[in-house]
């Protein structure tokens, strides 16, 4: 049974590998070496992300300290 299930998992790894060149397409033009709209949206949103996160420590590092 336990090799049933490790066979499960290692073909989902197999299948993301293998989609793995479809996807990035989306996001990189390996021609041009630019990200595409939907690229830059991605960055944008993860800079976004990233700020809020950063913010939200400093908030809960001010807050315990008053």
């Amino acid at each position: 049974m336990i090799t049933a299930v490790t066979n499960v998992f290692a073909g989902i790894g197999e299948w993301i590998t293998n989609f793995l060149p479809t996807i990035m397409s989306i996001f990189w033009d390996a021609e041009a070496g630019t990200l595409t709209f939907l690229g830059v949206l991605a960055v944008c949103g993860l800079a976004i992300s990233i700020f809020f996160l950063l913010m939200g420590v400093i908030q809960n590092f001010l807050h315990f300290r008053g």
